[in-house]
């Protein structure tokens, strides 16, 4: 892999990591927790259900987000379109659909670039979960373990999404509340704040051990990104709740990724809107679905296997 290929990545990371996909560690939980209780919404997950915007009335937010490198070998863009509907209720329901677009250049010169698209969606009645990969079957999720509030703080984690690993670079100035920039959105008091470049703010230097020992950590990525990639510019305004949460917003960053001694220039757009939930907005479950309690595949291979399992699989 590349080095400017890794910087893209890098910042594709902070980006994809504020959606939860039906895979990862999260799965092994729930096989554990299946094993061990029935599956059904407990209580306990339905109190956690609030996550952000707890206090919000019933309301849709879109999701916009770009980001773009442009190396010599070609420009990398990843695209994320995202929109979750709320009932307004603390322990209700919600729905979200989170779309993905990564575009990289083809490997051999003059062939179109290569496109990969996903999708996940997911729906909460307040008591059962269901999610979908792409247009694959509608499958229930276990939410003993709070999946459905997981799910739901991951979407609107604008703090991290909007920021990221900027942060440190920016500087916010209060605006007044005006007819283009209100002072309640769903029913939530809000402040708004404009974006300006902190020119004072020098990426860390460090040496090529402590870089690379940040890249390969999950945790420590975004540390690597305010390293290696310099903002030159920055415009946009957000508005922040009263606990001082990101609402809504946009911010465009535009600077100079640097890894390895190789230079591209990257641009991370993101615009995020809330409005009143449209009329035609539903929480209803689909009709087919497979059973949270479902015959699994991988299980019985684990089963039937035990110890001679190759390690790999593991």
């Amino acid at each position: 892999m590349t080095p400017v290929r890794l910087g893209f990545l890098s910042l594709v990371f902070l980006l994809v990591a504020c959606g939860e996909t039906p895979d990862g560690p999260s799965g092994a939980l729930e096989r554990a927790l299946l094993e061990a209780r029935p599956a059904q919404a407990s209580q306990e997950a339905s109190d956690r259900i609030a996550g952000s915007l707890e206090a919000a009335a019933a309301h849709r937010m879109d999701i916009d987000a770009e980001l773009r490198i442009e190396p010599p070998s070609g420009v990398q863009r990843l695209q994320i379109t995202r929109r979750i509907e709320r009932d307004g209720h603390p322990k209700g329901a919600f729905r979200s659909e989170d779309k993905r677009r990564w575009s990289l250049p083809s490997v051999f010169p003059g062939n179109d670039p290569k496109v990969v698209e996903d999708r996940v969606s997911a729906i909460f009645d307040g008591t059962t979960l269901v999610m979908q990969r792409a247009d694959g079957p509608w499958i229930e999720r276990d939410t003993l373990d709070g999946l459905p509030s997981r799910i739901l703080t991951n979407l609107q984690d604008l703090d991290g999404l909007v920021l990221g690993a900027f942060s440190v670079y920016l500087r916010w100035v209060e605006r007044p509340a005006d007819e283009t920039h209100p002072a309640v959105v769903a029913g939530l008091p809000v402040r708004w704040f404009g974006a300006r470049l902190e020119p004072s703010i020098q990426p860390k230097a460090l040496d090529a051990a402590s870089l690379a020992a940040l890249r390969d950590s999950t945790h420590d990525w975004p540390q690597w990104v305010a390293a290696t990639h310099r903002p030159m510019r920055v415009d946009g305004e957000v508005a922040k709740d009263a606990k001082g949460e990101l609402v809504l917003g946009k911010l465009e960053v535009v600077g100079i990724a640097t890894v390895e001694g190789h230079d591209a220039p990257f641009v991370a757009r993101v615009a995020v809107t809330v409005g009143p939930l449209l009329g035609d907005a539903s929480f209803e479950l689909p009709r087919e679905r497979l059973p949270v309690n479902r015959p699994r595949t991988w299980k019985m291979i684990e089963d039937v296997l035990g110890d001679d399992l190759a390690p790999v699989y593991k």
